[in-house]
């Protein structure tokens, strides 16, 4: 064995060495098992630190916590009260600080991580925010690491919802405007009902139960699955499939590599549905109006409707109904066009 390959391995396994030293050390301070606290922080949770700010004269609320998981509650008061857990320490100049000024409250944290933090993946730390119901104006919440739970609940003025790092989960949600986003993780929640949305991810897939409204839903990297969709939307993915059960509006579906697959319910304007790789099916109730118009590069066009196939089944034209007051346009590069009969 050559001396240059001895040296390598010797420093490979030191490292491998510190790392374990310090997941044991991390370990034996919390008093539990050396691998447990990557999910609870090596023992119980402790609140270290907390606050019941009121809600007078409050209209906008903008929490920033970086490196914890983020729960919402429910609260007895009329307050917004703060609680945050910790192991196995920290120190007072890294609890989260409060200030209002202009109408506006804002909760944050110090961005500071100690060094067996980098052993607990960060998740050392969970923040419990309890939120009343009958708070109806802007919230805005910036997380840099950690998963984000909502309540079952929310009507508000406008929500926006930035996470780098870390899965977003929770109910319905009532806006007149929502801005939610995350870098990396997984999106899922109930209902979205506004009046302007524009809902994004970076890398994660996306589960959505039903969205009403106008807005943009999209993703780098991940798949979009949506139960039901009302309105003017525009959805889209760079990488991965979009199944949408029912919409019942116009607008656009697109993917970039991966399947497009839309049940319709009522197309009330003009819309198009591709995809460059993937296939492109799409089921339109018996008796809808709509001038078809399919194309594909390498695949074939097959429809339950009689229409007009030209180019060896490459591409297809035709009315689904007399008298359509809506254009679909469907296409494909790589794939096949389905349009079927529901």
């Amino acid at each position: 064995m050559s001396r240059k390959l001895i040296i390598t391995q010797i420093v490979i396994w030191s490292v491998v060495a510190v790392l374990l030293l310090g997941v044991l050390a991390a370990g034996a301070q919390g008093g539990g098992a050396p691998f447990a606290f990557r999910f609870n922080a090596g023992g119980p949770l402790r609140a270290v630190h907390e606050q019941t700010l009121p809600l007078d004269g409050i209209g906008a609320i903008a929490l920033n916590f970086p490196g914890a998981d983020v729960t919402f509650l429910p609260a007895d008061g009329g307050g917004l009260r703060v609680v945050q857990y910790v192991w196995p320490d920290l120190p007072a100049e890294q609890y989260f600080t409060a200030s209002a000024a202009g109408g506006s409250l804002t909760v944050t944290q110090p961005r500071t991580m100690p060094w067996w933090g980098l052993f607990g993946s960060m998740r050392w730390q969970r923040v419990e925010v309890y939120l009343p119901a009958s708070y109806a104006g802007e919230l805005t919440l910036t997380a840099s690491s950690g998963d984000v739970t909502l309540p079952d609940a929310l009507s508000l003025s406008q929500i926006t919802l930035n996470l780098s790092s870390g899965d977003l989960n929770g109910g319905d949600i009532r806006a007149a405007r929502a801005d939610i986003h995350t870098s990396s993780g997984d999106l899922r929640f109930g209902n979205l009902v506004c009046d302007s949305y524009k809902v994004s991810s970076s890398s994660g897939d996306m589960e959505l139960g039903s969205v009403e409204g106008s807005g943009k839903i999209s993703a780098s990297s991940g798949e979009i699955r949506i139960d039901a969709l009302a309105g003017r939307a525009e959805v889209s993915s760079a990488s991965g499939d979009i199944r949408v059960g029912s919409f019942s509006g116009e607008g656009g579906v697109s993917a970039a590599s991966g399947t497009v697959s839309v049940g319709f319910a009522a197309l009330t304007g003009d819309t198009e549905l591709r995809s460059t790789s993937g296939n492109v099916i799409v089921t339109l109730p018996k008796g809808t109006a709509v001038s078809v118009e399919a194309n594909c590069v390498s695949g074939d066009v097959e429809s339950e409707y009689p229409l007009t196939f030209t180019g060896e089944r490459h591409s297809a034209y035709g009315d689904t109904a007399p008298n359509p007051a809506v254009r679909l346009k469907l296409s494909t590069v790589s794939g096949d066009v389905s349009l079927r009969a529901g």
